[in-house]
């Protein structure tokens, strides 16, 4: 707009840089929104893969329990004594 008030050269400069700092945004808001979606892509997957070994971890551990359950009894003799 002020190209067409002032009519002068640095007046015609400035509105083109204008439209280019808008040229320069609406591209940058659209590598953001892309890499918002890759972002959430891969935090999709991590926590499916984390889920994944959480269901491993907990069959460890729960085996681990039931060998320190049987552990607690009185030690077994081997051999003869």
């Amino acid at each position: 707009m002020a190209a067409n008030v002032l009519n002068s050269e640095q007046a015609v400069t400035m509105s083109v840089e204008i439209v280019r700092a808008f040229i320069r945004l609406r591209r940058a808001a659209v590598t953001y929104e892309g890499l918002a979606r890759r972002v959430s892509d891969i935090e999709r997957t991590v926590k499916e893969n984390l889920s994944g070994q959480n269901k491993k971890i907990e069959i460890i551990l729960r085996a681990l329990k039931e060998l320190m359950e049987d552990a607690e009894g009185p030690p077994k003799q081997i051999g003869n004594a």
